[in-house]
């Protein structure tokens, strides 16, 4: 999922702080670590045929309610979630080894149930869990459902698909005065910046 050290190499430009910070701002997400953290809890029914369907309820209500909790608490005035859009051509061979370290983690993770080292065999699916173009469109669904005009958010949240990775489309969302912060990978209670 994007593009790798990237906030350590932004770092001159990012500093830590808390979600609370940015209320009645309007933040851009990075959605797609939410969508693979929100389907940990159905990792290993995610590789089963059909998963992504079965396990929907599952990751969007995550999301659902993530979105909430930011626009209740922090007191967000609009969320952007941005979506990875087609895989980037310059990194075809980073992603062909991503998907031959998954292939290999899956086949571990079923040898290892298989032996009945459960908690194990956990890990290892959710290792081999990624975000696939079906789960996004599940989510923007959620979204639209959960954020419509009888919502108590109307228009809280909207989607915006990337047309590559969507690192570079949260630049754009700043730059663009589209988004006030963004919101991507980092520790729990706190976010990267961008001044």
């Amino acid at each position: 999922m994007g593009i790798h050290d990237l906030l350590k190499h932004m770092k001159f430009s990012t500093e830590k702080c808390n979600i609370t910070n940015f209320d009645n701002q309007t933040v851009a997400v990075d959605v797609s670590s939410w969508i693979v953290k929100a389907s940990y809890s159905c990792a290993e029914q995610l590789h089963a045929p059909n998963g992504e369907d079965v396990c929907a309820p599952r990751y969007t209500k995550s999301i659902v309610n993530r979105c909430i909790e930011l626009l209740t608490f922090a007191k967000l005035e609009k969320i952007v979630l941005v979506f990875d859009g087609e895989r980037c051509p310059l990194k075809a061979s980073t992603n062909a080894e991503r998907r031959r370290v998954r292939a290999a983690d899956l086949q571990e993770a079923y040898r290892l149930k298989s032996l009945g080292r459960r908690e194990e065999a956990q890990d290892k699916f959710r290792k081999c869990t990624m975000n696939t173009p079906l789960m996004a469109a599940h989510v923007k669904r959620a979204i639209k459902t959960a954020f419509g005009a009888k919502s108590k958010f109307p228009d809280g949240v909207v989607c915006l698909q990337a047309p590559y990775e969507a690192d570079s489309q949260l630049v754009k969302c700043v730059v663009d005065g589209v988004a006030d912060v963004v919101i991507t990978e980092g520790k729990p209670a706190t976010r990267e910046r961008a001044t």
